[in-house]
């Protein structure tokens, strides 16, 4: 017989050839036997499985179901093995990545493959990686977050010492931000002031364009006024038109005046909204209402 003379790969094939002219469960069993001396464990399990199928009752039963389960686990035991040596090529690969970006001063895409290498091998200390990538990149949130995840994995990991040292370096950081924040809002107030006056003299500068421009308007009215009273005095047709004319001239003379007025408060309102400043805002416009005229006086300090 071949296994006799070591050849246990083609002694299990005729062992097969035997049960299927002679269907005798003896046969399964002693195929099992002679692949799994040819090393063929996953045939040996398929045979021994249908061995105790065909005869769940025979004599080498419980052999059979022992020889089975110690395959089986050998089994998974080697394809773990294989897998987390792929896992590890795998990170070894992200790890190699994020060395080159991490030298480039690529400091988010680093810590991206410090991650991905993490996922592929569940090595604990590509987080401690990460974590110090990020810390180099200025995302200290990030980074403090990191390092407490690194020390609930592994709080007693080679990095662990150095992972709470930096987490206490990051809180520190936290809580000179915060006293810095609460300093920057308490002085907002007197920023607030400044903007206040800066608001104040742009106020002005509008309002002197506006009360400018309003005056050259009414410049302009008296001029039409003042050209329709010269039109009545070129008519001379009686002293009605005579009267008329020095009505309309008289007209024209107190909208000049007061525009004028308008055009001079502007000019002032305007260079005021220039030099504005916090001791200088009082500014008031008084009507001038005369006989002869009409305009508005200035009163206020400059």
């Amino acid at each position: 017989m071949h296994a006799r003379a070591g050849d246990f790969e083609l002694a299990g094939q005729e062992f097969l050839q035997a049960f299927q002219e002679d269907a005798r469960a003896q046969y399964l069993v002693e195929a099992a036997r002679a692949f799994e001396k040819a090393g063929d464990s996953v045939q040996a399990v398929i045979l021994y499985t249908r061995y105790l199928e065909s005869d769940p009752g025979g004599a080498a039963v419980q052999e059979a179901r022992a020889h089975r389960a110690r395959l089986q686990a050998e089994l998974i035991a080697e394809r773990e093995l294989a897998l987390r040596g792929a896992r590890a090529h795998e990170a070894d690969s992200y790890a190699g990545a994020a060395i080159v970006l991490r030298t480039e001063g690529k400091f988010a895409e680093a810590a991206a493959q410090f991650e991905l290498a993490y996922q592929a091998s569940l090595d604990v200390e590509y987080l401690f990686l990460e974590a110090e990538v990020l810390l180099r990149g200025r995302q200290h949130a990030d980074a403090r977050a990191l390092y407490a995840r690194y020390l609930r994995e592994a709080p007693e990991g080679v990095h662990a010492e150095r992972a709470r040292s930096r987490q206490g370096e990051l809180a520190s950081l936290e809580r000179r931000a915060q006293q810095d924040a609460e300093r920057a809002r308490q002085s907002a107030p007197a920023a607030d002031a400044v903007d206040e006056s800066a608001d104040h003299g742009a106020g002005l500068r509008r309002w002197g364009m506006v009360t400018g421009g309003l005056g050259l308007l009414t410049l302009g009215v008296s001029a039409g006024l003042y050209l329709r009273a010269s039109s009545l005095e070129d008519a001379g047709q009686g002293t009605s038109s005579a009267a008329n004319a020095r009505d309309a001239r008289r007209h024209a003379y107190g909208v000049a005046g007061a525009g004028g007025a308008l055009v001079l408060v502007g000019v002032v309102l305007y260079v005021k909204g220039e030099s504005a400043s916090d001791d200088d805002r009082g500014v008031t416009l008084v009507p001038a209402i005369g006989p002869e005229s009409a305009g508005l006086g200035l009163w206020g300090r400059f």
